[in-house]
């Protein structure tokens, strides 16, 4: 059986933090679109890595791909860990956070962005 308990916010991570749980749940944002801002938390010693996940080729990747410049080898690292840690289960998604916009039809350059955040300086606004 499991049992639900709502706790206030401080509450909520002071318990993830001192492991006072036995499944937990914690929202993060991937921020600048960079997977690594996420993926890092499952990184040993990171001091989100709530469930003390262990796995010393995701620690490997991890720090290679910290530091790496090429984007197409950086990118594969960073995919191998997300399919390691899904293959795992460390982590079930249960729903993502969403932005929807409204964009008129005179508004040019708008790319949507799943990842969410838009770079408005590059919307134009027609006349028509």
């Amino acid at each position: 059986n499991v049992e639900l308990i709502n706790n206030e916010v401080k509450v909520h991570y002071d318990n993830l933090k001192n492991h006072n749980f036995q499944i937990g749940r914690a929202a993060f944002g991937v921020g600048q679109g960079d997977a690594y801002r996420f993926l890092r938390h499952f990184h040993i010693g990171n001091e989100f890595n709530y469930g003390s996940y262990v796995n010393p080729q995701v620690d490997k990747w991890l720090t290679e791909a910290k530091h790496m410049v090429d984007m197409q080898k950086r990118r594969a690292l960073l995919e191998a860990v997300g399919r390691t840690i899904m293959d795992e289960h460390i982590v079930i998604p249960l729903f993502t956070y969403q932005d929807p916009w409204l964009v008129r039809k005179t508004v040019k350059n708008y790319v949507p962005n799943p990842g969410g955040g838009y770079l408005v300086h590059r919307l134009q606004v027609s006349q028509e």
